[in-house]
């Protein structure tokens, strides 16, 4: 090796030493430095030697990059538009008013407090004072009014906008408050100010950027600033030293963020997730594949947390698609008597997943457990209620209706969901067996929301609804009003009773209310079959036991970054 290319190498290993870089960089940059193969497995040996840490795990050491392992690809950081809500977005470069606390509380954040009206028509936040924004500019009543106002605007691009029609006006007020005025009470507000889609960002700086805020550059109130977005390969975030610090009660580090900062691997394919970890590659991960969970529960290195997931797969069904009975309910319930959600659970996910037979989990704390009768398998009865439907078996081993038309459809599925894919492929060969011919077609991200959002939508589509209250997502896939292009209603489900239910969630004064209105809708949804829950998976992470404070919460999609810290 050339010895004038000391410093370089010695940059590259403190680099790697403050999880700047991975391994694999590390192996590729002192190759390209002159390193033999046997001189860099020395090398390596040295540093993994040298990153164990004599720090007691009770003192907090302030420094280096986490680097996680993401499970889908990153999505533009953007509260107002964007497909998918990532972790870059909240918790770390955005903040909201209310956060959820591990319990499901709501406790404060950028809102150190806040109160409602007798009548339940005006919501008043106290906002923190002194906040700015990570471009240093000010963060008060004002600048947060003027961010959320094109929540309630279905023309900003936000998913969440029919969730804020019961706003009627959100206004800055003396003594740095931020007021909502309602038409009717809303106990559902409290849900929907803590997630990602009402995130606080600077509008004004959003304005400048135009279509190029997120992945150009972001202004939040987060712990962490954007560094580097590159779709397919990572996004990194670098500490935000004029962070303030944080109020949620559930966050121990008040101050600045300890790491240097936070990458995200995307990591497509589930088979070689796990490995990464192992290899050291990685610090955390999220989702490895459910055949690989048992690995790294027997590595005395590694940690895995497993909860319930909130969030459920589904199969959308076009209403619209009357000449194969899709808006006779005898078919859609047909549909899913033929589908066995306890073998996709079992086989697909390893058990780390549950069936699902409505549209909430039964994570949910709503959940009403005498819906599971309306998706018990029985191909007998999926049978007997096609041939009622007068879907009378074919000679091809395809029903046909009595004009003689096949009861066969395609659906669209997400390529980088693996498990989405492997599902269709389950429910292809299960709705054989009862003589209905599904054929499917896996798009990338982009061209899958295109084509379900139409027109024309198509005949079915799978999908994984995330979301951290999922009857609030549900309802976006489920209610008339949300039909497309109004919303997210791509099947274009158009049920009384269950619009009726959804009103009364949406009008609902107090928890008791709302939980009569899930109960109604969950049952009204099951009977009807609006659209075929398939299953909840296990949210599972891991991490190496040298990362410290990294706890994900059932409550919160993804975890908080303040108080993590690696050994």
């Amino acid at each position: 090796m050339n010895t004038e290319r000391v410093p370089e190498l010695k940059a590259v290993v403190d680099d790697y030493m403050q999880r700047r870089i991975s391994r694999r960089q590390l192996m590729k940059t002192a190759a390209a430095l002159g390193l033999s193969m046997p001189a860099i497995s020395l090398l390596l040996a040295a540093c993994n030697g040298a990153t164990t840490s004599s720090i007691p795990a009770s003192s907090p050491k302030v420094g280096g990059i986490l680097r996680e392992g993401y499970d889908r690809d990153v999505n533009r950081p953007d509260p107002l538009d964007t497909p998918w809500w990532d972790a870059t977005l909240f918790p770390a470069l955005h903040e909201v008013l209310v956060a959820t606390d591990p319990s499901g509380k709501p406790v404060p954040m950028i809102a150190e407090s806040w109160t409602a009206s007798s009548d339940g028509l005006t919501w008043q936040f106290k906002i923190r004072d002194g906040l700015k924004f990570q471009s240093g500019a000010a963060c008060d009543a004002a600048a947060i009014a003027a961010c959320m106002n094109p929540f309630r605007d279905p023309s900003s691009g936000t998913p969440n906008a029919p969730f804020w029609s019961p706003v009627t006006a959100i206004t800055p007020q003396p003594g740095n408050i931020v007021q909502m005025a309602l038409s009717h009470p809303y106990a559902d507000l409290l849900n929907v100010v803590p997630t990602g889609y009402a995130a606080v960002y600077n509008k004004a700086f959003r304005d400048q950027k135009g279509d190029k805020y997120g992945p150009s550059g972001t202004d939040g109130t987060g712990p962490f600033t954007l560094q580097e977005f590159m779709p397919g390969s990572h996004v990194l975030l670098k500490r935000w030293d004029g962070y303030p610090g944080s109020i949620a009660p559930f966050i121990q580090n008040k101050g600045k963020p300890y790491l240097d900062g936070v990458r995200w691997e995307v990591l497509l394919e589930p088979a070689t997730r796990a490995q990464e970890l192992e290899a050291g590659n990685i610090d955390a991960l999220h989702a490895p594949a459910p055949q690989d969970v048992d690995r790294p529960k027997g590595n005395p290195n590694l940690v895995v947390i497993e909860q319930s997931e909130l969030g459920l797969y589904q199969i959308g069904i076009n209403f619209n698609r009357t000449n194969i009975g899709f808006n006779d309910v005898r078919v859609r319930q047909a549909l899913s008597h033929a589908i066995d959600r306890k073998a996709i659970a079992k086989t697909i996910f390893f058990g780390h997943a549950s069936p699902c037979y409505t549209l909430v989990t039964p994570a949910d704390p709503y959940y009403d457990s005498t819906v599971e009768q309306f998706g018990t398998f029985d191909p007998q009865m999926a049978g007997t209620l096609l041939d009622q439907a007068g879907f009378k078996m074919g000679s091809s081993g395809i029903r046909q209706s009595p004009s003689g038309t096949p009861l066969s459809f395609k659906a669209v599925v997400e390529s980088q969901d693996k498990f989405e894919v492997l599902m269709a492929q389950a429910v292809q060969a299960m709705l054989k067996n009862v003589g209905i011919d599904m054929s499917f077609t896996a798009l990338e991200e982009g061209s899958f929301f295109t084509k379900v959002v139409g027109p024309p939508a198509p005949d079915a589509y799978f999908f994984h609804s995330l979301w951290t209250t999922v009857f609030d997502a549900s309802l976006l896939f489920a209610a008339s009003a949300d039909a497309s292009p109004a919303c997210c209603n791509w099947s274009f489900i158009k049920i009384p009773e269950l619009d009726a239910a959804f009103n009364d969630w949406v009008n609902a004064a107090t928890p008791a209310d709302l939980q009569t209105a899930s109960k109604k809708a969950q049952k009204t949804f099951a009977e009807q079959a609006a659209w075929i829950s398939l299953v909840t998976p296990k949210n599972i992470w891991v991490h190496h036991k040298k990362v410290h404070g990294w706890t994900p919460t059932q409550p919160n999609l993804y975890p908080f970054y303040n108080d993590v810290w690696i050994e």
